[in-house]
């Protein structure tokens, strides 16, 4: 059967009400292959602007200790002056987790929160 979820207004219309701007405590975070790196986002950000100066795994969970999963989790192409606005899914719980993993060198990520 399916799951039903219901939206609250601000989804229902796709409205953009985020209120703050603030770079993260942890940016820049330099990222490895060897190990999963997680960043807890904060309780009011709606959006991360993500930049990344080479390819990245990401993932969102509410577990501390998840870890990525490369044949299933979002790569990110990094090495240029583009950076990703990625909406939170706050639909996972109170507190959501980013997961970072470079892809084939030390990655240096820049994180804002939005």
């Amino acid at each position: 059967m399916a799951k039903i979820r219901y939206l609250n207004v601000t989804e229902a219309l796709n409205l953009d009400v985020s209120g703050g701007w603030s770079r993260h405590a942890s940016s820049p975070a330099t990222v490895t292959t060897a190990a999963t790196s997680h960043i807890t986002i904060t309780a009011d950000a709606g959006y991360i602007l993500l930049e990344t100066d080479q390819d990245v795994y990401i993932l969102f969970s509410t577990g501390a200790t998840d870890t990525i999963d490369s044949t299933k989790d979002l790569r990110l192409i990094g090495g240029t002056t583009e950076f990703f606005k990625i909406r939170i899914p706050r639909g996972l719980g109170e507190t959501v987790y980013l997961h970072l993993k470079a892809v084939t060198a030390t990655a240096t990520v820049k994180l804002i929160e939005w």
